[in-house]
């Protein structure tokens, strides 16, 4: 989410991932790899590709629920 970027997440993200793990005590090892870095963007929601999207999901009767989950409406 935009003004998010990975330099200021990604650590933010290992500390806590290291936080919860440590509250383990586990033997076991965690090791995090992040395959990329990429950056945020906002889209208008009203766009084609959404509202195809949505038609085909609101298709599936076995999807919880009948709308898509848009996180940031533009």
């Amino acid at each position: 989410m935009p003004p998010q970027t990975p330099e200021k997440v990604i650590p933010l993200v290992n500390a806590h991932l290291e936080s919860e793990f440590a509250k383990l005590n586990s033997k076991n090892k965690m090791q995090v790899e992040y395959l990329h870095g990429g950056k945020p963007w906002v889209a208008d929601v009203r766009h084609w590709n959404f509202e195809a999207a949505k038609k085909a999901i609101e298709v599936r009767p076995d999807h919880a629920s009948p709308y898509p989950s848009q996180t940031r409406l533009a």
